[in-house]
């Protein structure tokens, strides 16, 4: 391995760099001469070369300073050469800069600058640029890498000062003298062997010192000086208390870089010690391969009992100690982890008692703000050269921020999948119930106009009764199936939530005497804009099932409050940002187990006993409150009862008063002309013979395109149109648009198994006068028909 130069080599170096610098500046007037030779040899020059100006500005850049930057010409041009320079370079630059501002106009400085490879130590050598009244036209510069240089120079100091470190603390005696016998370091051992002062030995004749020195002495170190070593293995030392050691000793040249000998160097050890030295090195130097091996990460390494001999700086900053040193001889029972420490004792022993390392593998840390985090730790045990187990050596590494966010993605993507399930669902459950609705209304119809004709007396009244009542029940079950689907608003408005829950409260607690309902409600409740009828069937499914799992009885606690969610609020919520109504319902019921809790919205799944549900309940409240915009979560653990919170997308509207429904309903009749249109071939049937009975002219049309050309014929005649909105070909929505277009004012009442939602309420709100939804009885078509009929005769 090549000799390192010294600092008297590298100060020569330097000053040889300066004189090249000033030679090459004593040249650049003349080069300045030729613009095209200047470029030439600026091109091809390794060193970077730039012109400034007094504010430091770039005004010329050499191609070479381009490529070390990676910045094109344009882009330096005109910007600040500062901006480069490392930020504590910046005031001693700017002092060494002062020096160009008088004679000689000359400055020389080492800065470190970003460049595309990171940062690097340049050296500049500067010249200002004087114009004929002596002031500073602009500064030419010229720059070095000298990286390498200073890399050395660091490197240097550190050798020497590892050596000064090992000379001085070193269990022997050493003395390093020059060629004329004088001494230029001596060790902490040989001063106290000797009983002399560093400040007394230091640049003093050996022989000054030590004036009754032996004959044999003085031959040893002239025959070192000319270059040989000397050494023994078995003398006798006196030291002046009278105590004897066995020493080794040994007397050697030292050389200069240019291979002339230096001086020497003279080395004393005590035999007895010398056992106890070479083990502690032959630790020292393993222990320093093994952690090497395992940087970067936090080290640490402990005895036998489990005690700590080091730890690396990143190790002590988690125990919230600023010294390694401070943790050796302290236990993990000591550090803000006690909570963990027998954890990590006992894998300590296991890895020393089978000999085998334990690696990657996960356990928690107690930081010293008093929080978790977790760790990825290895531990391999420790041997000396004999082979026994002395210690263990521990690595590991913080993945908390890594397991959170898996965590985190592991939980989007199970809500990705269920709501793309429920999506799924949702839609099938909505064709299922718009096509029952369908078979509903033909039955409905047809039950309808037989009763016209029957009276109680009829043998056969109860029997058609009695399927009107079957098709109310199938139509409850479809609203819940249109509920799940989304497809279950009707009729949107901005309420009051307190005013409804303390209703639907009141007349629960009614009915079910053996539960209890308590109220906390936010004084000034945001309105909320729903279906009030949807939103107290949400409450009623809920309070249901909460009385379901309380069988004995029990209590359901009710609270309303206002809540804002940020952005970073709903980053794992399927919900917009803004402003919400928050209901929470607990129960203290059985509770469930999380594969239930997982279940408990999909639609058909029920935990109750055969007969005792149809499991539609929640998945309604699901459907109703994702299509309000909402959110609902549950919270549940077995024994400890269920919370449901719903969150509602709050208005800026006022809440409006509550009206009174209109009870009971008659049949009324009309004589108009009504064109009904349906795909269904049984529905239109049905239809046509609900309306005659009821007076009206009844013309049928199958599809949208008969429905438009029929109407194109006979507009003059018609005065009402019943549009389903969902038929293939041409949906109604664009038959809507298309009668539209033929008369701008068209009456069209439209019907669907589906709800008021989608494309029926945009439908609404350009210009159709009402909805019904089948199945729709007799009488509930003979209201709605008088309704818009004379609600647009009054308008007219």
């Amino acid at each position: 391995m090549p000799e390192k130069p010294t600092y008297e080599e590298l100060e020569k170096r330097i000053r040889e760099l300066e004189q090249v610098e000033s030679e090459r500046l004593r040249t650049e007037e003349a080069l300045r001469r030729s613009k095209k030779r200047y470029r030439l040899l600026i091109e091809h020059l390794n060193d970077l070369v730039v012109e400034i100006d007094p504010k430091g500005r770039f005004l010329f850049v050499s191609p070479s300073y381009c490529k070390t930057f990676g910045k094109a010409e344009h882009e330096l041009l005109g910007q600040r050469f500062m901006l480069l320079i490392h930020e504590e370079d910046r005031e001693p630059t700017a002092r060494a800069m002062e020096d160009l501002f008088r004679p000689p106009h000359k400055a020389y400085m080492e800065q470190r600058a970003m460049t595309k490879s990171g940062w690097r130590w340049l050296a500049w050598s500067d010249k200002a640029r004087l114009d004929e009244n002596g002031r500073i036209e602009s500064i030419i510069g010229v720059e070095r890498d000298i990286t390498d240089r200073k890399r050395a120079e660091d490197m240097l100091k550190e050798w020497h000062d590892l050596m000064e470190y090992i000379i001085r603390y070193d269990p022997n005696a050493i003395a390093v003298l020059d060629k004329d016998l004088k001494h230029i370091f001596v060790s902490d051992r040989f001063i106290n062997d000797y009983r002399v002062r560093e400040k007394d030995i230091i640049g003093k004749h050996h022989y000054e010192i030590f004036p009754d020195i032996p004959e044999r002495w003085r031959d040893i170190h002239q025959r070192a000086l000319a270059g040989e070593t000397i050494r023994s293995d078995g003398d006798v030392f006196i030291r002046k208390d009278g105590t004897t050691d066995y020493n080794r000793w040994e007397c050697r040249p030292w050389h200069k870089l240019d291979g002339a000998i230096g001086g020497i160097i003279l080395y004393t050890e005590v035999i007895t010690e010398r056992k106890r030295v070479e083990k502690q090195l032959a630790e020292s130097q393993r222990m320093l391969r093994n952690v090497i091996d395992t940087i970067p990460v936090r080290v640490f390494w402990k005895d036998r009992s489990s005690r700590f001999l080091g730890c690396n700086r990143l190790f002590a900053r988690d125990a919230g100690r600023d010294d390694p040193e401070s943790l050796i001889s302290e236990y993990d029972f000591n550090m803000t982890w006690t909570d963990q420490a027998e954890m990590y004792r006992a894998v300590d022993f296991e890895v020393m008692k089978s000999g085998k390392p334990q690696m990657n593998f996960e356990e928690l840390q107690a930081t010293p703000d008093g929080k978790e985090r977790i760790l990825r730790t290895s531990k391999i045990p420790l041997r000396d050269e004999d082979g026994n187990i002395y210690g263990i050596l521990g690595t590991y590494e913080d993945i908390t921020a890594q397991k959170r966010a898996d965590a985190e993605h592991e939980k989007l993507r199970e809500q990705l999948i269920q709501a793309q399930k429920m999506e799924a669902i949702g839609t099938l459950a909505g064709g299922i119930a718009h096509n029952f609705n369908n078979i509903l209304m033909g039955i409905q119809g047809r039950t309808s106009l037989m009763l016209l004709d029957k009276g109680p007396s009829d043998s056969d009244y109860e029997h058609l009764k009695g399927i009107e009542a079957y098709v109310q029940n199938a139509v409850e079950l479809t609203k819940d199936l249109l509920g799940f689907a989304r497809e279950g608003k009707y009729e949107l408005k901005p309420v009051d939530l307190n005013a409804i829950i303390i209703h639907e409260n009141q007349m629960f607690g009614q009915t079910r005497k053996e539960i209890r309902i308590h109220g906390k409600y936010e004084k000034d409740l945001w309105p909320v804009e729903v279906d009030e009828g949807q939103v107290r069937q949400v409450l009623l499914n809920l309070y249901v099932n909460a009385w379901q799992a309380m069988p004995g009885g029990g209590n359901i606690h009710v609270r309303t409050e206002n809540v804002t969610f940020t952005p970073e609020d709903t980053k794992t919520l399927d919900i917009r940002p803004g402003r919400y109504v928050r209901i929470s319902i607990t129960d203290t019921g059985v509770g469930m187990d999380d594969e239930t809790r997982k279940k408990v919205f999909e639609p058909f799944f029920t935990s109750r006993e055969v007969g005792q549900g149809s499991g539609l309940g929640l998945a309604s409240v699901y459907g109703i409150i994702k299509h309000h915009g909402g959110l609902i979560n549950v919270y549940s653990k077995t024994g400890e009862g269920a919370t449901f919170d719903i969150f509602l997308p709050a208005s800026e509207k006022s809440a409006a008063k509550e009206r009174q429904e209109s009870e009971g309903q008659r049949i009324e009749y009309g004589q108009e002309t009504i064109l009904f249109v349906d795909d269904e071939k049984m529905i239109l049937d049905v239809g046509h013979e609900l309306l005659r009975t009821l007076g009206y002219r009844s013309i049928r049309a199958g599809s949208g395109h008969q429905a438009v050309q029929i109407y194109r014929q006979t507009q003059e005649e018609i005065d009402l149109v019943i549009l389903d909105m969902t038929m293939p070909g041409m949906s109604g929505g664009e038959t809507y648009h298309r009668l539209k277009a033929i008369d701008e004012n068209v009456k069209v009442l439209l019907s669907s198994g589906y709800s008021i939602t989608g494309l029926a309420k945009e439908t609404l709100d350009q210009g159709a006068v009402g909805f019904i939804q089948k199945p729709f009885t007799l009488e509930t078509l003979s209201q709605k028909l008088r309704e818009v009929l004379i609600e647009d005769n009054d308008a007219s």
